[in-house]
C-alpha cells in the first residue's frame, strides 16, 4: 500500500525530547521573530512612552538641642530613635495628607500620596529620611518641602521641647529607568513566548509526519516512502524510481515469507 497524502488523527503520546528538538528546529525562525518583536516593542515603550521618574528627598532631625548626637547618652539616642516611628505616624495621618495636597495643589487623595512617600530610618538615630517619587521633579520637590515644613510645626505641637532641623535640604534626582535590563526582558519574554507558541502549535498539529506514526494508524507495517514528484511534466526521477524498486523488493520478500511460513 502506498499512502501520498498524510492522515489526521489525534496524538496520544507525550512529546518528547527528541520531539521538542526537532519542533524548535523546524520553527526556529517563529522564535526569532517572537524575540525581535517583543525587543522592539519594548525598546519603542522605553525610548518613546515611558515616562522618567524624580525622586525628591529630604533628611529631617528632632531632637532636644541643635546638636546632632552631641550630648546624647546611649539611652538617650534609643529612646529618641523610639520616637522616630512616633514622627511617622503623624505624618501619616489624614489631616497632614490634606494638609500637603492642600498646599501643593494635588489631584490626589491622602491615602494615595502616603503611599507614595518612602520613609527611612537608622537604628539609634533621631534622624529620618523621607522619599517621594513624581513624573514631575517640581511636583516631587513642591511634596516634600511641604512636608518639612509641615513637619516641624506638628512635632513641636504634640513633643514640648523638641527641635527639629533639616540634616540634608531638599534634593530632586531623575531615577534611572534600567533602559538596557527592561529591553533585555523583553527579549527574554520574547523567547519563552516563542516556545510557547512552538510548543502548542506542535500539540495542536494532527498530522501523520512520520513512518512510526502512520503505521501506529494503520496498524500495518509500511514497506516504503516514495517522494513527492515536483516535475511539472510528472516525470519520475531517480530517487523516485529507486523508492519503487526498494517497495517492490521489500513486497516479494514479504511474499516469500508468507509462502515459507504456509509450508512450514
Amino acid at each position: 500500500m502506498i499512502i501520498k497524502d498524510s492522515k489526521r488523527y489525534v496524538k496520544e503520546e507525550f512529546l518528547t525530547a527528541k520531539d521538542v528538538v526537532e519542533a524548535l528546529k523546524k520553527r526556529v525562525r517563529l522564535i526569532i521573530a517572537s524575540i525581535l518583536t517583543f525587543t522592539f516593542i519594548t525598546a519603542v515603550f522605553v525610548f518613546f512612552i515611558s515616562t522618567p521618574k524624580y525622586e525628591a528627598s529630604v533628611k529631617l532631625f528632632a531632637g532636644k538641642t541643635e546638636e546632632v548626637q552631641s550630648d546624647y547618652s546611649d539611652k538617650e539616642l534609643e529612646s529618641y530613635s523610639s520616637i522616630i516611628n512616633t514622627y511617622i505616624e503623624l505624618i501619616k495621618t489624614r489631616d497632614f495628607m490634606n494638609k500637603i495636597i492642600d498646599e501643593v495643589n494635588l489631584d490626589t487623595t491622602p491615602k494615595a500620596l502616603m503611599n507614595s512617600l518612602q520613609f527611612i530610618t537608622k537604628a539609634n538615630t533621631p534622624i529620618i529620611e523621607i522619599r517621594y517619587v513624581s513624573s514631575n521633579p517640581e511636583v516631587a520637590e513642591a511634596v516634600i518641602s511641604a512636608i518639612t515644613e509641615n513637619f516641624e510645626v506638628s512635632v513641636k505641637e504634640v513633643i514640648l521641647n523638641t527641635y527639629t532641623k533639616v540634616v540634608d535640604s531638599v534634593e530632586v534626582s531623575k531615577l534611572s529607568q534600567g533602559r538596557a535590563a527592561k529591553i533585555v526582558l523583553g527579549g527574554f519574554i520574547g523567547l519563552l513566548i516563542g516556545f510557547g507558541i512552538v510548543f502548542l502549535l506542535e500539540l495542536l498539529d494532527d498530522t501523520v509526519s512520520k513512518k512510526g506514526e502512520l503505521e501506529k494508524v494503520l496498524s500495518i507495517p509500511i514497506l516504503g516512502q516514495v517522494p513527492l514528484l515536483e516535475d511539472e511534466n510528472n516525470n519520475p526521477t531517480p530517487s523516485f524510481i529507486e523508492a519503487y524498486r526498494g517497495i517492490r523488493t521489500r513486497l516479494e520478500y514479504s511474499s516469500v515469507d508468507k509462502k515459507l511460513n504456509r509450508k512450514s
